[in-house]
């Protein structure tokens, strides 16, 4: 069950707390019942020792003169207390409303008396305290003993009195317990009236300041719900917003600008895409309209097919290079790594474009290192070289020249391809790689290039673990590819290495 975070804040805070107090009010019920009990046990206890001081021994004869005195807790007819007293087994003394019955005889010592909780005789809860003791000799007084004096003892020297003679009684006293129960039980009630209206007023100022704790929540929900694709530029600003939101208003943010942005390159690609197609459909179009208009020989028809079968690769290449660019981005693109020649691989990669740049007049220098082994896809990494050499053949300048070459060093190998008769800009430069720009705007040469080749290469060598930039150095388009040590192996076996450039 989905719970709101006020819900959640709320509920956890209210059982926290609930349990704290709880916890709180147990412990000190505990303590209170201790408290009370022990006070109620010490006055128990000095009844006990003041009954005590009153028997005494008379030669054989026990006198209880607490008897002689009629004591009002003891003979009452409501809620009276109790006495007893034994000498051995036998009842010396018991109190007027014990009646027959018995109290529990339990020791203990006029310091420490003893405690059991009983039923009293009429059935009411109880406690009783039990004391055992040697009743005292009158004559026998502690400060004046002729004992003491005449055998040079101290006075008060307990040593001094004789208690052959003596035998002790055992005196137990019990009174209700009735008070104390009363009073824990209004405890349990104060407790629970305190820890609940505690919580309730917790829980409502809670409330409330959850409920404007989260308000710059709600606020940034509502923000979100007005987003459309038609305000996609706005960004989120919540003022007074906690320090916790601004990390979330932040990507927030940034979220809201890659949105945009992919926004922005669907229109740009849907508007880039419908632009090359129609070109070349226009120009099928055109071709086979020419063609149409009257009889034309064998020759001149097989002319038009051609045309049109040039056409149609062109736009062929185009689709298996958005279809290479989807899969790449979707995850779909697998690496099949293997070691292979960098030059070896180059040279094949260069064949396709070697009667092309002779066409041009191209003068080519190639610089390729001998020997140097890279562990990566010779597939994919072929794809790459031979999109720069066709870029490179292309919009070099006629008459003009393309470098490609490679150099191993400690960081890893470094790979260029350069042409002559580069007029692009430092911005421009920093668009090469976008899909379907060129820096014919118009895009007068549509057809062989759709802008593509750049964008596919920079996606392979991420892909590919290396990188890839471009560069405008003294009217050459450079593009600088770079590998990590970790994947050459030199078989030259030197940290860094210079081959002089020939014409091939």
């Amino acid at each position: 069950m989905n719970r709101s975070l006020r819900t959640r804040l709320l509920l956890g805070i209210g059982v926290t707390t609930a349990v704290a107090f709880l916890l709180t009010a147990v412990i000190l019920y505990m303590q209170m019942s201790r408290g009370l009990l022990a006070e109620f046990d010490e006055k128990l206890a000095a009844k006990a020792r003041a009954l005590a001081v009153m028997v005494e021994q008379d030669g054989d004869q026990i006198l209880i003169e607490f008897q002689k005195y009629r004591m009002q807790e003891f003979a009452r007819n409501i809620r009276p207390e109790y006495y007893q007293l034994w000498m051995g087994d036998e009842v010396l003394a018991r109190s007027r409303r014990l009646e027959t019955g018995d109290l529990p005889k339990i020791g203990g010592v006029l310091n420490a008396p003893g405690f059991v909780d009983t039923d009293l005789p009429d059935g009411r809860p109880g406690r009783c305290a039990g004391i055992q003791f040697l009743p005292h000799v009158e004559e026998e007084l502690l400060q004046d003993s002729p004992t003491s004096k005449s055998q040079g003892h101290d006075a008060g020297s307990v040593d001094s009195f004789d208690f052959s003679n003596r035998r002790k009684v055992t005196l137990v006293v019990a009174s209700e317990t009735a008070p104390i129960a009363r009073a824990l039980s209004d405890l349990k009630w104060l407790l629970g009236i305190v820890i609940g209206g505690s919580v309730t007023v917790l829980i409502s100022i809670l409330w409330f300041v959850v409920a404007e704790g989260l308000r710059p929540l709600s606020r940034l929900a509502e923000e979100i719900a007005s987003i459309d694709e038609q305000s996609l530029s706005l960004r989120f600003e919540i003022r007074d917003a906690p320090t916790e939101l601004h990390p979330i208003i932040e990507r927030l943010n940034e979220l809201m600008a890659r949105i945009e942005q992919a926004f922005l390159w669907e229109k740009a690609f849907t508007g880039d895409v419908a632009h090359e197609l129609r070109t070349p459909l226009a120009g099928l179009h055109t071709t086979l309209e020419v063609a149409l208009r009257r009889p034309r020989d064998l020759p001149e028809y097989v002319e038009t097919l051609q045309d049109c079968q040039t056409i149609c690769e062109d736009t062929q290449r185009m689709a298996e290079t958005l279809l290479s660019l989807a899969r790449i981005e979707s995850g779909e693109a697998a690496i099949e790594e293997d070691f292979f020649d960098v030059r070896v691989l180059a040279e094949k990669a260069w064949a396709p474009f070697r009667e092309k740049a002779a066409e041009r007049n191209l003068k080519v220098k190639w610089y390729f290192e001998t020997g140097v082994l890279l562990s990566s896809d010779p597939a994919k990494f072929r794809v790459v070289l031979s999109n720069l050499f066709d870029n490179a053949v292309s919009y070099a300048r006629e008459g003009g020249s393309v470098h490609a070459g490679s150099m191993t060093a400690s960081d890893g190998l470094v790979i260029e391809v350069s042409s002559s008769g580069c007029d692009l800009s430092e911005d421009q430069i920093g668009n090469v790689f976008e899909r379907f720009w060129r820096a014919d705007s118009a895009r007068s040469e549509t057809g062989a290039h759709a802008g593509l080749g750049l964008a596919l290469c920079r996606k392979l060598m991420t892909l590919l673990g290396g990188t890839i930039e471009a560069s405008n150095w003294e009217k050459r388009f450079v593009v600088t590819i770079r590998f990590p040590s970790s994947q050459i192996v030199d078989a030259n076996s030197s940290n860094e290495s210079f081959v002089v450039p020939t014409e091939i």
